[in-house]
């Protein structure tokens, strides 16, 4: 009877050698747009993978946030950052559309032109259907710097 006992002590305590640890890297915030505190879109670097979190706009009651990712294989950031930039001075009026790899979905960048303004909409459907899209918030030139962290702040310029 003190052997089943024992036994049964012993067993639960026996399956956690199953579960394995896994070591988390660090996250590099490369850029935030969020005023008063509230995030409105943001990108992070984790290795050699970005990521975008971004507040889906759709609903004006329910925050709710959504997020996709790269890898930076062939400069695919930089690539990405520079097809926005060169749109936004172009004054573009149309949408690109750019698949992600590994099943992540579409991402649809919007150009807009508003009363004179250059403007970037990042719509993502996380699905390759295009069933569900979700939006970001609007972007200007100087806050695509800023979510790519390309601007800095005034103080770390100053010498």
């Amino acid at each position: 009877m003190r052997k089943l006992i024992l036994l049964a002590i012993i067993i639960p305590f026996a399956s956690f050698g199953q579960i394995n640890v896994v070591e988390n890297k660090p996250k590099e915030i490369i850029g935030k747009i969020a005023p008063l505190g509230d995030v409105l879109i943001e990108c992070s670097k984790t290795g050699n993978t970005y990521t975008f979190i971004y507040r889906d706009i759709k609903f004006t009651s329910l925050t709710d946030y959504e997020s996709f990712s790269f890898r930076d294989i062939d400069n695919a950031f930089e690539s990405l950052y520079s097809l926005i930039i060169k749109g936004l001075k172009e004054k573009r009026t149309d949408t690109v559309t750019i698949e992600l790899p590994e099943g992540e979905g579409v991402i649809f960048l919007n150009f807009i032109k508003s009363f004179g303004v250059a403007s970037l909409q990042i719509a993502h459907a996380p699905y390759k259907e295009h069933n569900i899209i979700k939006y970001s918030t609007y972007l200007s030139k100087n806050k695509v710097k800023k979510l790519f962290g390309k601007i800095y702040p005034i103080f770390l310029m100053i010498r």
